[in-house]
């Protein structure tokens, strides 16, 4: 997985981030890209499961992160977060089931998309 963070020489004046000594003995300066987030709440949870098919509102769930036909991959979508810096999650509720993905700026777009 990327990092989210990137290291910068900590030169004399600079402020904000926090620093700290690496093996090499240098200074570096830890700043965090813009993130991104997406969210989306869909009003079904488990209550709408049908008789006979309880815990497919949870399936449903897990097979959004899966693939898809524009993005056929397994498990494209999480590895697309994961390259660029962020990460995703997902819970199915009584009467609802909620995805939330936070990502860098720059994969933004893409991560919509997906």
């Amino acid at each position: 997985m990327t990092s989210r963070y990137r290291s910068l020489v900590r030169t004399r004046g600079s402020t904000g981030g926090s620093s700290s000594r690496t093996p090499s003995k240098s200074s570096s300066l830890a700043i965090r890209k813009p993130t991104s987030v997406l969210l989306l709440w869909v009003g079904v949870g488990s209550f709408s499961d049908p008789d006979g098919l309880k815990g497919v509102a949870h399936f449903l769930e897990h097979m959004l992160f899966y693939a898809s036909e524009k993005y056929p991959l397994e498990d494209s979508y999480s590895k697309y977060i994961a390259e660029h810096g962020g990460r995703t999650n997902a819970f199915t509720a009584s009467e609802s089931t909620n995805f939330h993905s936070d990502v860098n700026i720059d994969g933004f777009e893409e991560a919509l998309d997906r």
